[in-house]
């Protein structure tokens, strides 16, 4: 994964070991960039000095992990094609909320 400065065309790398990334989530406010990938996890980044950072890994266990996105209070809300979570972050277990 690459965080890229779109006004200079430059580029650094963030991580190279977190799998396929399906999508990604980005959160202005709590400055976090969250990657859900094809092995199950999301990863968190936090912009620290310009740069992002991995803060954590979170292992979710759903086979079919299509999305994430932010929310209020630093929180996420999951998808997979067959029901909505957030995960508990403190615990690292998904809530379904939705199905």
């Amino acid at each position: 994964m690459y965080d890229v400065d779109v006004k200079t065309g430059s580029y650094q790398q963030m991580a190279s070991d977190v799998g396929r990334p399906i999508s990604l989530g980005l959160d202005a406010a709590s400055r976090r960039c969250l990657s859900p990938t094809r092995q199950r996890r999301i990863h968190v980044f936090r912009l620290e000095n310009a740069t992002f950072k991995r803060a954590d890994t979170i292992t979710t266990g759903l086979r079919n992990l299509s999305g994430v996105t932010p929310g209020p209070n630093d929180t996420l809300f999951v998808a997979d094609g067959e029901g909505a979570y957030q995960p508990v972050l403190e615990a690292k277990k998904l809530s379904r909320f939705a199905y």
